[in-house]
Formats: C-alpha cells, sequence, structure tokens
C-alpha cells in the first residue's frame, strides 16, 4: 500500500537511529548487533522444531 510504502522509509531511519544511539550508550559495536539480530531472525539449521512452531 502506499502508506507502508511512505512510512517504511522513515520507521527503518528511526529504527536506525535508535540503534546507534542505544549502541553508542552500551558500547555495542553495530556490526556485533546486527549479527546478533540476523542469529535470531534466521531459523537455525540444527532447529527444524523452529520452523515447526
Amino acid at each position: 500500500s502506499p502508506l507502508v510504502a511512505h512510512l517504511g522509509p522513515a520507521i527503518e531511519r528511526s529504527f536506525a537511529a535508535v540503534a546507534r544511539l542505544y549502541c553508542e550508550r552500551a558500547g555495542i559495536q553495530i556490526p556485533d548487533l546486527v549479527d546478533r539480530l540476523l542469529r535470531v531472525v534466521t531459523p537455525q539449521p540444527s532447529s527444524p522444531r523452529v520452523l515447526a512452531a
């Protein structure tokens, strides 16, 4: 929808800004945070039960 197309980039930008600020405060490197997020989002091959759930 046009609304999502309009809001998507703005939400991504604000999320990126918040994430950057949080990382600076917590002393976490951005790549480390991204790596953790990707690990949470992508299902591990070793646990097919995640897909079944």
